[in-house]
Formats: structure tokens, sequence, C-alpha cells
């Protein structure tokens, strides 16, 4: 899974009341909750969240990201010595403004599982004779959430094009049948990731073309 070069700074805040998230908020403050165990965050025992507070046009950067839950971050708390590697695991909105109102986070070793949404790319795209033809990839899907470690999450899934023909359509457990990688599995095997559209042509059809072509006559020039 990638780290984003971005460092997130958060505070801790002492109280998750009403009035204290509100007061919060207006004062350009996104309350947050960090999950964690013993392992990812040593110098901090004791219970298993922290309450936090970042600044909301730090978490604006954040949501822009379309890979915000694909990647990971570094995280610093003021007091907390740890240096600390988090993913977001669930952001809300405000319904009217669209303003992110609340982000919550999990800190995370190499070892630690999760289930991510990772983005789609076809490959071999130049290789697949009919999209040569004029045939054309429809996404049904452009992400597809996996479940890893994050030391094997992949930052992309890829999807080799290039024996496929119009009419056909990819799933997620095709991609495992082929895949070597065993690290990592789909949360959806039977999710459908893309089809091949267009008109479907043989191989006969289009040497019967090519011989009709090759084989009409030449016209005469008019008048002669």
């Amino acid at each position: 899974m990638p780290l984003h070069s971005h460092t997130i700074k958060a505070v801790l805040r002492p109280s998750s009341n009403k009035a204290a998230l509100k007061k919060l908020r207006h004062e350009g403050e996104v309350p947050s909750v960090l999950h964690y165990s013993k392992e990812a965050l040593k110098n901090h025992p004791g219970a298993k969240t922290l309450l936090l507070s970042i600044s909301a046009d730090e978490v604006e950067k954040l949501i822009s990201n379309p890979s915000l839950l694909a990647v990971t971050y570094k995280m610093t708390i003021e007091g907390i010595k740890d240096h600390l590697t988090v993913v977001v695991t669930e952001a809300q909105f405000n319904g009217v403004t669209d303003k992110c109102i609340h982000i919550d986070f999990m800190a995370v070793t190499e070892k630690t599982a999760i289930t991510a949404i990772v983005p789609i790319k076809a490959v071999n795209r130049e290789r697949c004779e009919d999209l040569k033809r004029g045939s054309e990839i429809a996404f049904l899907s452009y992400n597809i959430k996996v479940k890893a470690e994050i030391g094997n999450m992949p930052a992309v899934i890829e999807v080799d094009v290039s024996d496929l023909k119009t009419g056909d359509i990819v799933h997620a457990k095709d991609l495992m049948e082929k895949s070597k990688n065993k690290d990592f599995i789909f949360k959806n095997p039977n999710s459908a990731i893309l089809k091949i559209t267009g008109k479907r042509t043989n191989a006969n059809e289009e040497k019967k073309a090519e011989t009709t072509d090759k084989s009409e006559p030449a016209k005469a020039p008019a008048g002669k």
C-alpha cells in the first residue's frame, strides 16, 4: 500500500459532547477518532482510541485525493512521541455544505490487515485485436475492495485485456484465478469489473470482406 507524502498533524481533544464538537467545527477544526493497537502506538498504552482534532483545511486536502482510502499517511499527534502510519477508515459529510464534519483513522503496521478501495487499470490495450477493430472498454467499476496486510496491499489492480473478445466480461474472481499473488483477496469476488463492447465480427467474415474488396474489378473512368 503506497505511502502518501503528506503528514497529518493532529492534536488531542478532551471531549466528545455535542456542544464541544460544535465549538470545535466553528473554530475551523474537524473532530476525529484514531483507532490503534499496542503494536501501532507503543508509547501510549491504555485505551484503544484517541479523540483528535485536525485543521479543516488539512482535511480538505486529504479528501480531495481520489485515492483517499487506498494510501497510508504519516501522522503526528501533539504531545505523543510516536510517529504513526495511518489509514482513513471513514469520513462523514454535511448534507448541505458537503464539508467533512468527522473523519476516522486507524493506526497500522506492515502486518495490519485492512480492507481498502483500490483503483482498477486496464493494461495491454494495444495488443487486443477487437479493440483495434473499434470495440471499446466499458468499466463497470473503477475501484474494488481488497483485503490484505498493509505491506501487501496493491497500489492498483491491473486487468490484462490483450486476449479479450467483444462481449467478454471480467469479474474479480477471474483475476484471482490468473494471479500468482495470493497475498490479497477481493471482498466481492463476483463483482464485474469491465466489459468489451462493440459489434462482434469473426475472422471468416473479415477475410470474406477483404476478398470481395480485392476481387472487385476496377471501373473505367467516365466518358471513355
